[in-house]
């Protein structure tokens, strides 16, 4: 199984079912009775149900961005338990009393190239380079040094990976502030139109109509920040599922082959 292209389809289709559902639910809320939805309940916070741009709003191009970045992680969470399954595998012993000498670390090589992992899971790529060394050098001395260095590379690799939802929980907050922007901004146009004061009538559309702008600025902050929120949980909670899971395979790498090696030492 090529983990990398099954990731890649669960991305697609995690992205294309997150998208999907919030059309629905905004094409949904576009042919509901907007009489029966008040102006400060809960849908016309979450998406400003009730503007005249409706469904082209501030909060509908927030929640698509929340829908991309829960489809992402999705598939780094799938990727996650992947990679935390791996130390599962039997391809090293977990008996105290079993030893690697040169012509096991031969024949684990040959086991390692065969695998369909082998350039994929993380676990899989540091047994794969640590054997290459040994292979090469015929020599434990610097196994431990080769293996932190491939974690640090492993870990920098890994973080390069969240940037891109780095940046959609870097937008969120951002379109919340240019939604309140645009609210004041509009709240001031509107004083601006300030009837007579003997308009009773009059009065009331224009201060109606201020508290709507205003209420458009303070709304779409609320919901920046909710979302946001709710993302930094869930990366947070994914991304660490990852790094434990690359320090069980150092862990692994270093229990089950380090410490058993019968190589010969370096010579003076």
């Amino acid at each position: 199984m090529d983990i990398n292209k099954t990731e890649r389809q669960i991305l697609i289709s995690a992205l294309a079912i997150a998208v999907v559902i919030v059309i629905a639910v905004i094409v949904w809320l576009g042919q509901l009775q907007l009489t029966l939805v008040s102006k400060t309940g809960l849908l016309a916070i979450a998406f400003d149900v009730h503007s005249h741009a409706f469904p082209f709003t501030i909060q509908s191009f927030m929640w698509c961005v929340f829908a991309i970045a829960c489809g992402q992680i999705i598939a780094r969470a799938w990727r996650a338990n992947q990679e935390r399954h791996a130390c599962e595998t039997s391809i090293l012993s977990a008996n105290n009393q079993q030893l690697y000498g040169t012509e096991h670390i031969n024949q684990l090589r040959q086991e390692i190239e065969m695998s369909p992992l082998a350039k994929s899971l993380m676990l899989y790529r540091l047994l794969d380079a640590l054997v290459l060394q040994l292979q090469i050098n015929k020599q434990a001395n610097n196994a431990n040094q080769i293996l932190n260095s491939n974690l640090e590379l492993m870990q920098h690799e890994l973080d390069l990976k969240y940037n891109l939802l780095k940046y959609w929980l870097w937008l969120l907050p951002t379109l919340g502030f240019i939604g309140t922007v645009v609210g004041v901004a509009n709240a001031l146009a509107q004083g601006a139109k300030m009837p007579e004061v003997s308009d009773s009538r009059g009065m009331q559309l224009w201060l109606a109509n201020i508290t709507d702008e205003l209420s458009l600025a303070f709304n779409t902050t609320l919901l920046a920040l909710v979302l946001a929120a709710v993302l930094m949980l869930l990366m947070h909670i994914v991304q660490g599922i990852e790094e434990k899971a690359l320090n069980r395979a150092g862990s692994y790498c270093l229990n089950r082959l380090i410490n058993k090696l019968l190589l010969p030492p370096e010579s003076p």
